[in-house]
């Protein structure tokens, strides 16, 4: 019975970090969220079912990863040359309501117009004409 109390433990752990850190909506995934689930995933399914692995050393492990994800995260949305290599340059795709087919034409298999749309929709956008700048 101890064991599941101590996954239980381990479990809200978790459960507290995303909460934290806001991870617990869906939103796109850069290069960096998706090494990050499989550096925490790792840590977590690692430990999170061994119970050779005291506390204290899990929690610790946790902080080291989960601060070398936040330290790159943050070094890649205030550098600009390291942002263009671990997330990538915006590709502009509307201006003034028309669709820039060049960009899109280029980046063919980056852009989903289905996609956008809906995205546009769920911020109550319902005409590109009304876009600005995407």
């Amino acid at each position: 019975m101890a064991y599941y109390g101590w996954v239980l433990i381990k479990f809200i752990i978790v459960i507290t970090y995303l909460n934290l850190s806001r991870k617990n909506q869906l939103s796109q995934m850069t290069p960096i969220d998706f090494i990050s689930n499989f550096v925490l995933g790792g840590i977590i399914g690692g430990v999170i079912y061994t119970d050779s692995i005291p506390l204290y050393q899990y929690i610790i492990v946790l902080l080291i990863g989960v601060s070398l994800v936040s330290l790159l995260n943050f070094i890649s949305k205030h550098i600009h040359c390291i942002r263009s290599v671990t997330i990538g340059d915006p590709i502009p795709i509307i201006k003034h309501g028309k669709f820039l087919m060049k960009n899109i034409l280029q980046n063919k298999n980056k852009i989903d117009i289905l996609k956008i749309s809906s995205q546009l929709r769920s911020k109550g956008i319902h005409s590109f004409q009304e876009v600005v700048y995407a």
